[in-house]
């Protein structure tokens, strides 16, 4: 039932990253929330993606009352695709690729966390997100061994975007630290109940 609740708050952010993306490339996006929940890193290697697996991705570090990080992962010859939308047949150079990359994922981040902040009336920062490519594991691990305090379980809504009929598959993880996931689910029982 929590994570019902949660998928239908991230659905209006969702909403909002659509219509901001849209804006961005001047050119109609949806964008759904078709999985919310909560898993171990076996279950998450077993079940979303491989730990071999290939891929792209932004990690963005949040602080204040949510804090945690969040890691949008994208498949690397899914990658160039989601560029494409956004730049259209100028695509330029590796940089301009990397910047409309971190560009897309600020979006996502923002409006997600501008909608939960508004819900919960908290108080979150956000750094700059940073690119990686590098093996889905191995990025995941490296930043559970730096940041110890994170617990095991992490949260992740697996967005899906559509343009002009064509689909892309993307995931955005939520990696907590301690304690702040089970604030998160109580907050919203709470908040439900009043």
């Amino acid at each position: 039932m929590q994570l019902d609740i949660i998928t239908e708050f991230f659905s209006i952010g969702g909403g909002n990253a659509a219509t901001s993306l849209s804006q961005l490339i001047n050119h109609p996006v949806v964008m759904t929330v078709p999985l919310v929940e909560t898993m171990d890193y076996s279950q998450l290697f077993e079940g979303i993606m491989s730990d071999e697996s290939s891929v792209n991705a932004a990690i963005t570090m949040i602080h204040g009352e949510l804090e945690g990080a969040f890691l949008f992962v994208i498949r690397e010859e899914e990658a160039a695709k989601l560029v494409s939308l956004m730049l259209g047949e100028t695509q330029g150079d590796q940089e301009m690729a990397t910047s409309a990359f971190i560009e897309l994922v600020n979006i996502i981040v923002n409006t997600f966390l501008n909608a939960i902040s508004r819900v919960f009336d908290v108080t979150v920062t956000t750094g700059i997100p940073f690119m990686i490519e590098d093996m889905f594991g191995a990025i995941i691990s490296s930043i559970y061994m730096e940041q110890g305090v994170y617990e095991e379980n992490l949260f992740i809504i697996k967005n899906e975007f559509s343009y002009l009929g064509e689909r892309l598959d993307a995931s955005l993880y939520f990696i907590p630290k301690q304690g702040v996931l089970d604030g998160l689910l109580n907050g919203i029982t709470i908040e439900k109940e009043n």
